[in-house]
């Protein structure tokens, strides 16, 4: 269960249980800021890389005296060498959040939808880059602490 103090990892946590579990995807997943240089990887055997980059909070409200909804995104980054094997792996991926989202709302996540989905080429040295990046929005509600 996602807890009002550890929001960003227990969110993070859930997403990345989900897409972990995709064969698809399995064991080319790395943390926001990963310890391998993406930029140094120029051998194609590199690839496939993918970033889960950790929650961002977009903003919070007030949902009654005593609850408040914070609105949060998630990106996952797809890199690969092959536009069609990005394409896969992007579907790949939206199928694994779609089909586990009964998962995300256990853990408290709400209204979880695919935001936007950019796609770009990047050389590095003599290799090409096909890069798609899927954003995932969502909300938790939660229990205020008391201001009187």
């Amino acid at each position: 269960m996602v807890s009002k103090n550890t929001i960003i990892e227990d969110s993070y946590k859930g997403f990345y249980d989900l897409l972990q579990a995709d064969s698809n995807l399995a064991n080319a997943i790395y943390p926001s800021f990963p310890d391998l240089n993406i930029d140094q990887a120029t051998s194609k055997d590199s690839y496939p890389i993918h970033v889960l980059n950790h929650p961002e909070i977009e903003s919070e409200e007030i949902v009654t005296l005593t609850k408040k909804r914070i609105f949060l995104n998630i990106t996952f980054e797809i890199n690969t060498t092959s536009p069609k094997t990005t394409d896969q792996k992007a579907s790949s991926a939206t199928n694994s959040i779609e089909v586990g989202t009964p998962t995300l709302r256990a853990l408290g996540l709400k209204m979880i939808e695919v935001d936007s989905v950019n796609s770009e080429i990047i050389q590095r040295g003599n290799i090409k880059i096909h890069q798609q990046v899927i954003r995932w929005k969502f909300e938790y509600i939660y229990t205020k602490a008391r201001t009187w």
